[in-house]
């Protein structure tokens, strides 16, 4: 059975990103949705691969349409 949930850790290593950058976004905001259990962070495979997805671009522009 997987498990329902992931730590920092594992999540980054789900969407390829560093640690720290993901502990940058849980702090300021802009990640992926996460849970709290006291002190102890963790996250969604579902949350994290929505969130990858809406990431999706068609141009590295900055520019909107």
């Amino acid at each position: 059975m997987e498990n329902l949930y992931m730590d920092t850790r594992e999540a980054a290593h789900l969407l390829h990103l560093s640690t720290n950058y993901l502990v940058k976004l849980l702090v300021y905001g802009g990640g992926p949705p996460f849970i709290k259990f006291g002190k102890k962070v963790v996250y969604s495979r579902d949350d994290l691969i929505n969130w990858a997805n809406s990431k999706k671009q068609m141009s590295t522009s900055w520019q909107s349409e």
